[in-house]
Protein backbone atom coordinates (compact mmCIF):
# COMPACT_ATOMS: atom_id res chain seq x y z
CA UNK A 1 0.00 0.00 0.00
CA UNK A 2 2.70 2.49 0.63
CA UNK A 3 3.89 2.48 -3.10
CA UNK A 4 -0.09 3.74 -4.20
CA UNK A 5 0.28 6.51 -1.08
CA UNK A 6 3.24 7.68 -2.25
CA UNK A 7 1.65 8.00 -6.06
CA UNK A 8 -1.31 9.58 -4.84
CA UNK A 9 -3.79 7.38 -4.88
CA UNK A 10 -5.59 8.32 -2.14
CA UNK A 11 -5.82 12.04 -4.59
CA UNK A 12 -6.93 10.33 -7.52
CA UNK A 13 -9.58 7.41 -6.58
CA UNK A 14 -13.14 7.83 -6.07
CA UNK A 15 -14.07 6.50 -2.45
CA UNK A 16 -16.01 3.93 -3.14
CA UNK A 17 -16.93 1.09 -1.54
CA UNK A 18 -19.38 -1.88 -3.08
CA UNK A 19 -21.39 -4.71 -0.86
CA UNK A 20 -23.19 -7.31 -2.68
CA UNK A 21 -26.38 -8.40 -1.72
CA UNK A 22 -28.75 -10.71 -2.88
CA UNK A 23 -31.17 -7.71 -4.34
CA UNK A 24 -28.28 -6.27 -6.41
CA UNK A 25 -24.92 -3.88 -5.62
CA UNK A 26 -25.31 -0.94 -3.05
CA UNK A 27 -22.71 1.63 -4.16
CA UNK A 28 -21.68 4.25 -1.17
CA UNK A 29 -19.21 7.01 -3.10
CA UNK A 30 -17.90 10.34 -2.22
CA UNK A 31 -18.48 12.87 -4.58
CA UNK A 32 -19.27 16.75 -5.16
CA UNK A 33 -22.81 15.97 -5.47
CA UNK A 34 -25.08 15.18 -2.37
CA UNK A 35 -24.54 12.16 -0.74
CA UNK A 36 -26.77 9.56 -1.74
CA UNK A 37 -26.99 5.06 -1.24
CA UNK A 38 -27.87 3.32 -4.49
CA UNK A 39 -29.15 0.05 -5.36
CA UNK A 40 -28.47 -1.39 -8.69
CA UNK A 41 -29.62 -4.35 -9.41
CA UNK A 42 -28.26 -7.32 -11.86
CA UNK A 43 -25.08 -7.24 -13.92
CA UNK A 44 -24.04 -3.39 -15.33
CA UNK A 45 -21.26 -1.21 -15.48
CA UNK A 46 -21.69 1.43 -13.40
CA UNK A 47 -20.17 5.02 -14.15
CA UNK A 48 -19.80 8.23 -11.92
CA UNK A 49 -19.16 12.08 -12.80
CA UNK A 50 -19.63 15.44 -11.46
CA UNK A 51 -23.16 15.14 -11.21
CA UNK A 52 -25.92 13.12 -9.26
CA UNK A 53 -26.33 9.18 -10.36
CA UNK A 54 -29.89 9.92 -11.16
CA UNK A 55 -28.72 12.75 -13.55
CA UNK A 56 -25.59 11.73 -15.33
CA UNK A 57 -23.74 13.45 -17.67
CA UNK A 58 -23.19 12.36 -21.07
CA UNK A 59 -19.99 11.70 -20.65
CA UNK A 60 -20.81 9.49 -18.54
CA UNK A 61 -23.74 7.81 -20.49
CA UNK A 62 -21.88 7.35 -23.58
CA UNK A 63 -18.32 6.50 -21.63
CA UNK A 64 -20.28 3.71 -20.31
CA UNK A 65 -21.10 2.30 -23.53
CA UNK A 66 -17.61 2.90 -24.85
CA UNK A 67 -15.78 0.78 -21.79
CA UNK A 68 -17.95 -2.20 -22.33
CA UNK A 69 -17.39 -2.35 -26.02
CA UNK A 70 -13.55 -1.62 -25.17
CA UNK A 71 -13.41 -4.21 -22.06
CA UNK A 72 -15.53 -6.59 -24.43
CA UNK A 73 -13.21 -6.65 -27.28
CA UNK A 74 -9.66 -6.52 -25.91
CA UNK A 75 -7.70 -10.26 -26.24
CA UNK A 76 -4.48 -9.45 -24.02
CA UNK A 77 -4.06 -7.42 -20.26
CA UNK A 78 -1.95 -5.11 -22.72
CA UNK A 79 -4.44 -4.59 -25.20
CA UNK A 80 -7.13 -3.71 -22.48
CA UNK A 81 -4.57 -1.46 -20.46
CA UNK A 82 -3.55 0.29 -23.77
CA UNK A 83 -7.31 1.02 -24.72
CA UNK A 84 -8.63 1.92 -21.62
CA UNK A 85 -5.92 4.55 -21.83
CA UNK A 86 -6.96 5.72 -25.10
CA UNK A 87 -10.62 5.59 -24.11
CA UNK A 88 -9.38 7.71 -20.59
CA UNK A 89 -7.63 10.62 -23.72
CA UNK A 90 -10.55 10.71 -25.52
CA UNK A 91 -10.99 14.35 -26.58
CA UNK A 92 -14.51 13.57 -28.16
CA UNK A 93 -17.00 16.21 -26.94
CA UNK A 94 -20.45 14.55 -25.47
CA UNK A 95 -22.92 16.76 -26.55
CA UNK A 96 -25.78 18.13 -26.20
CA UNK A 97 -25.93 17.57 -22.56
CA UNK A 98 -28.45 19.55 -20.35
CA UNK A 99 -26.90 18.90 -16.82
CA UNK A 100 -23.85 19.87 -17.63
CA UNK A 101 -24.91 22.71 -19.51
CA UNK A 102 -26.88 23.64 -16.42
CA UNK A 103 -24.16 22.81 -13.67
CA UNK A 104 -21.14 24.83 -16.17
CA UNK A 105 -23.23 27.41 -18.38
CA UNK A 106 -19.66 29.24 -19.31
CA UNK A 107 -17.29 26.15 -19.72
CA UNK A 108 -19.89 22.85 -20.64
CA UNK A 109 -18.56 22.31 -24.21
CA UNK A 110 -14.91 22.39 -22.76
CA UNK A 111 -15.78 20.05 -19.99
CA UNK A 112 -18.01 18.04 -22.17
CA UNK A 113 -15.14 15.29 -23.13
CA UNK A 114 -13.98 12.21 -21.08
CA UNK A 115 -10.52 14.15 -21.27
CA UNK A 116 -10.53 17.74 -20.28
CA UNK A 117 -7.32 19.43 -21.75
CA UNK A 118 -4.94 21.62 -19.54
CA UNK A 119 -4.89 24.56 -21.78
CA UNK A 120 -7.70 26.78 -19.64
CA UNK A 121 -5.44 25.73 -16.57
CA UNK A 122 -8.03 23.42 -15.39
CA UNK A 123 -8.01 20.21 -16.83
CA UNK A 124 -7.62 15.95 -16.83
CA UNK A 125 -3.48 15.29 -15.74
CA UNK A 126 -3.77 11.69 -14.24
CA UNK A 127 -5.20 8.93 -16.07
CA UNK A 128 -4.82 5.21 -13.94
CA UNK A 129 -6.67 1.46 -14.58
CA UNK A 130 -6.60 -0.88 -12.29
CA UNK A 131 -7.25 -4.23 -13.39
CA UNK A 132 -7.50 -7.29 -11.33
CA UNK A 133 -7.59 -10.57 -13.07
CA UNK A 134 -9.48 -14.07 -11.51
CA UNK A 135 -6.15 -15.36 -9.82
CA UNK A 136 -6.45 -11.86 -7.56
CA UNK A 137 -3.21 -10.44 -9.41
CA UNK A 138 -3.53 -6.90 -9.72
CA UNK A 139 -1.88 -4.33 -11.88
CA UNK A 140 -2.43 -0.59 -11.40
CA UNK A 141 -1.57 1.44 -14.15
CA UNK A 142 -1.09 5.16 -14.21
CA UNK A 143 -0.43 7.79 -17.09
CA UNK A 144 0.07 11.27 -15.47
CA UNK A 145 1.45 14.65 -16.91
CA UNK A 146 5.02 15.70 -15.80
CA UNK A 147 5.07 18.85 -13.68
CA UNK A 148 5.51 21.40 -14.29
CA UNK A 149 2.66 21.13 -16.78
CA UNK A 150 3.07 22.85 -20.08
CA UNK A 151 0.23 22.60 -22.00
CA UNK A 152 1.52 22.92 -25.40
CA UNK A 153 4.13 20.79 -24.45
CA UNK A 154 2.59 17.66 -22.30
CA UNK A 155 5.31 14.80 -21.29
CA UNK A 156 3.26 12.10 -19.82
CA UNK A 157 5.08 9.87 -17.17
CA UNK A 158 3.55 6.45 -16.49
CA UNK A 159 3.94 3.85 -13.74
CA UNK A 160 3.09 0.39 -13.58
CA UNK A 161 2.75 -1.57 -10.02
CA UNK A 162 1.93 -5.15 -10.27
CA UNK A 163 1.24 -7.35 -7.27
CA UNK A 164 -1.44 -9.91 -5.93
CA UNK A 165 -4.23 -9.83 -3.43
Amino acid sequence: MSDFVRLGILETLIIMSIFYSKKGISVYFLSNTPCQICEFPGEQTLGFGNSPVNRPLTKVQNGRMRFDEVTKNCESKEELRNNLIKFLKSNEKNLPDSELEWRAPQAFEYLSSIYVAMEQGYGTRTHTVVLVDDEWNIEFYEDTMESPIDADNIVWKNKLLKSSL
